[in-house]
């Protein structure tokens, strides 16, 4: 496998492969590797921690996962180059705030969400697929806070930037923002028939 992606930085991209078919250690030693071999200044090594975050959270270590995460923040000046950064510190922002959501921090995550739109809408505008998972996230922060008004803003927001995106209402990824709206319309009943009235 190794020789048919290649070499040098794409061990990076073999650590990828591996972590997407769930061999965790595996892609961990590549990411390690990967570090060994970067100089100090070498951009690789945000993609390192970056991954390496990726696979503590998808191990369940939100501590670790954390700790790398931020590890990218506390390096951005000495990576001035806002272009490269921006990415990078879109997704760790996801990623930290994913960390938060899981602790039940949802002021943490709120402000780290916002972060990652702020960038996203800075950088990459309205319409790009990015944007589309940062509303439905804070859309989700939302319903759990059950501040629904503020959830079904973002879903619709979402719904509206899939619409634009993918273009047809068939599309798999349009229906599941439907389905988190009809979720959210489902709580808010709930409360009203709780309460001895019906929605």
């Amino acid at each position: 496998m190794k020789k048919e992606i290649g070499d040098e930085t794409n061990i990076k991209v073999l650590g990828n492969v591996l972590k997407d078919m769930g061999l965790y250690d595996k892609a961990l030693q590549c990411y390690e590797k990967l570090l060994k071999q970067s100089k100090p200044n070498d951009l690789a090594i945000l993609s390192c921690y970056y991954g390496i975050g990726q696979v503590m959270q998808l191990k369940g270590d939100y501590g670790g996962s954390l700790w790398y995460f931020e590890k990218i923040l506390d390096m951005k000046s000495k990576f001035p180059s806002k272009d490269k950064m921006i990415p990078g510190l879109t997704h760790n922002y996801i990623g930290i705030a994913y960390h938060y959501g899981k602790t039940h921090d949802y002021t943490r995550t709120l402000y780290h969400y916002q972060k990652a739109l702020d960038i996203h809408l800075e950088v990459k505008g309205p319409e790009f697929v990015g944007t589309t998972y940062v509303h439905n996230n804070l859309a989700t922060l939302h319903r759990a806070l059950e501040d629904y008004d503020k959830s079904l803003e973002y879903y619709f927001k979402c719904l509206d930037l899939k619409k634009t995106l993918f273009g047809t209402e068939q599309d798999w990824r349009i229906g599941s923002t439907y389905n988190n709206i009809g979720a959210v319309y489902s709580g808010v009943s709930r409360i009203f028939s709780y309460d001895g009235f019906h929605v």
